[in-house]
C-alpha cells in the first residue's frame, strides 16, 4: 500500500508542443510558422527506477525510440547539464503522445528540443521564460526558424544579430489565412539528406533574387497582398534542389495554384508540402493534390489549418 501511495503522489510535469512549417519558400532558415497540431510530453521521477522509462503513444508508437537515444530524453539531459539542474535521469519516466505526423518537414526535432528543455526546467524546479527558452533551444537546435514559431506561435522571421545571437520578429498576417498541409505517409526525407543536396555557394543573381522574394513575402503578408505571395515563394536557394528528392513536387505546386492557392512550397526540408489559401478553395486543393500523391503511389494525410497564434503550452 505504501508503494502505491508513493507512486500516486509523484508530481507529473507536462507541456504541449506544436508542429511548425519552416522556410515557406524563399525564406531558407529565416521564416517559420506555427500549426495547431500538438505533441504532449509528460515526465516524472520514479525513485524506484534504476534506468529511464520511455512510453511512446499515438503516431510515434513503433517509430520513436524508447531508449536513451530518444530526442526528448536527450534534450532533457542536455538542458539539465547546461542549466546545472539536479535531475536523476536514471529515475525519469517519459510519457510521450505524438499527434504530429513523422513524415518530415513539420519541425519534429524542434518539438523535442523545446519540450525537453521545458520538462527539464519543471523537473529541476526552475522557471524559464519564453525568451530564455528561445535562446537555449536555438543554440541546441542550431537554427531558430522552427524554434521561434514553436515557442511564440504565429509567423516568425529569424536572424542572427551582430553579437551572433539568434533573434526573431513576429510577422503580421490576416487571421483568415489558411494553410493546407500534405504529409506523405509512406515516404520520408531525412533532413541530413535534404541539406546535403544543397550547393556550397550561390551566384550573386540568385542571392539578389532571394533577398527580393524575402522582402516581398513580408510585405505581401503585412499588407494582405495575397496576389504577390505566389511570386514571393519562388526560391533559388533550396527548393529547386530538394524538389528532385520528392516525387511529384512540381506537379503538386502546379495543381495547388490551379485550384486557388496563393502560394505553394515545401514545408521545411520536406517531404511535407504546404499551400496558403482561403477556406473556400482548401477542399479543392486537397483533392487535386491527393490525386498526384496517388499517381506516385504515395498515401497522404492532409490538414487545413489556420495559423496557430499560441505556440508552446506549459
Amino acid at each position: 500500500m505504501g508503494r502505491l501511495i508513493a507512486l500516486k503522489d509523484i508530481k507529473k510535469v507536462c507541456c504541449k508542443v506544436p508542429a511548425t512549417s519552416a522556410n515557406l519558400g524563399s525564406g531558407f532558415d529565416i521564416f517559420g510558422l506555427s500549426l495547431p497540431l500538438y505533441n504532449k510530453y509528460v515526465a516524472y521521477i520514479n525513485p524506484e527506477l534504476k534506468k529511464p522509462t520511455i512510453i511512446v503513444r499515438g503516431l510515434g508508437k513503433g517509430i520513436i525510440e524508447t531508449n536513451e537515444v530518444n530526442l526528448v530524453y536527450q534534450s532533457i539531459k542536455t538542458a539539465a547539464k547546461y542549466l546545472k539542474l539536479k535531475i536523476n535521469l536514471k529515475q525519469i519516466v517519459l510519457d510521450l503522445s505524438y499527434a504530429i505526423p513523422l513524415c518530415g518537414g513539420l519541425g519534429s526535432s524542434s518539438t523535442a528540443v523545446v519540450g525537453g528543455i521545458i520538462l527539464a526546467c519543471k523537473l529541476g524546479n526552475k522557471q524559464i521564460t519564453k525568451d530564455q527558452l528561445f535562446n537555449l533551444a536555438s543554440k541546441l537546435e542550431g537554427h531558430p526558424d522552427n524554434v521561434a514559431p514553436c515557442i511564440y506561435g504565429g509567423i516568425c522571421s529569424c536572424f542572427k544579430d551582430a553579437k551572433n545571437t539568434f533573434q526573431y520578429l513576429p510577422l503580421n498576417y490576416k487571421k483568415n489565412l489558411k494553410i493546407v498541409i500534405n504529409c506523405p505517409i509512406n515516404f520520408q526525407l531525412k533532413t541530413a539528406k535534404a541539406r546535403a543536396i544543397l550547393p556550397q555557394s550561390y551566384s550573386r543573381a540568385d542571392l539578389v533574387h532571394s533577398i527580393e522574394r524575402v522582402t516581398l513575402f513580408i510585405n505581401a503578408l503585412n499588407n494582405d497582398h495575397r496576389h504577390w505571395l505566389k511570386e514571393s515563394v519562388i526560391d533559388k536557394i533550396h527548393q529547386p534542389y530538394r524538389a528532385k528528392l520528392i516525387p511529384g513536387f512540381n506537379e503538386i505546386v502546379k495543381a495547388s495554384y490551379q485550384h486557388g492557392s496563393y502560394a505553394a512550397f515545401l514545408s521545411g526540408s520536406g517531404a511535407t508540402t504546404a499551400a496558403f489559401c482561403n477556406n473556400k478553395d482548401s477542399k479543392n486543393i486537397c483533392q487535386a493534390v491527393k490525386k498526384i500523391y496517388q499517381k506516385h503511389h504515395l498515401n497522404v494525410k492532409q490538414y487545413v489549418f489556420s495559423i496557430n497564434a499560441k505556440g508552446v503550452i506549459y
